[in-house]
């Protein structure tokens, strides 16, 4: 998790949301770390996006966002 979230405050929201997808997060009371990070990367992948005039591709992370995977 600490790499993750190196990796999004470097910028690097990319290779963020690679780590996150190969992490699975053991649960536990409070466990929101994970879905957060995963949420603020693709949050900044859609903000990333929309301002390279790709507009589609913002809205689908942007959708995604609001997922909660269950490894997370």
């Amino acid at each position: 998790m600490d790499y993750a979230k190196a990796l999004l405050h470097s910028g690097r929201h990319r290779d963020c949301l690679n780590v996150l997808e190969r992490t699975n997060v053991l649960p536990y009371e409070g466990a929101w770390e994970g879905r957060d990070l995963y949420r603020q990367a693709h949050i900044l992948s859609a903000a990333l996006s929309f301002s390279n005039k790709k507009y589609k591709a913002a809205v689908v992370s942007a959708e995604t966002a609001k997922l909660w995977p269950e490894h997370l």
